[in-house]
């Protein structure tokens, strides 16, 4: 078993990497684009900053917690139909393997 912590982002989160590295046994953090909006795709730029930014701390990403769903796909709307939501959701999904990062909660 590894010991990990969730992280929301240095921009959300008043504990820092630094400090969670502190922490005996830790060694990585679950955390996402918290401040990506939902149905916007992450950029491949934003997902490389996130993975470096976690290992320049000395800690590893454990896994994503999940891609922000847009309202109208959670709550069943008739918009949710508009497939480049989910075309949206599933291609953030897609540019996360190169980077090892794989999502560890039910979810697009």
């Amino acid at each position: 078993m590894e010991m990990t912590l969730r992280w929301y982002g240095k921009k959300f989160d008043t504990v820092t990497l630094e400090q969670i590295r502190q922490i005996p046994g830790v060694r990585g953090v679950i955390t996402t684009l918290y401040d990506t909006e939902p149905g916007e795709v992450w950029s491949r730029e934003r997902i490389n900053a996130l993975k470096e930014e976690v290992e320049s701390a000395g800690l590893e990403i454990a896994g994503i917690e999940s891609v922000n769903v847009h309202e109208d796909i959670k709550l069943g709307k008739p918009d949710r139909i508009d497939r480049s939501l989910y075309r949206n959701a599933r291609e953030s999904r897609k540019r996360r393997y190169p980077y090892g990062l794989l999502q560890l909660y039910a979810g697009l």
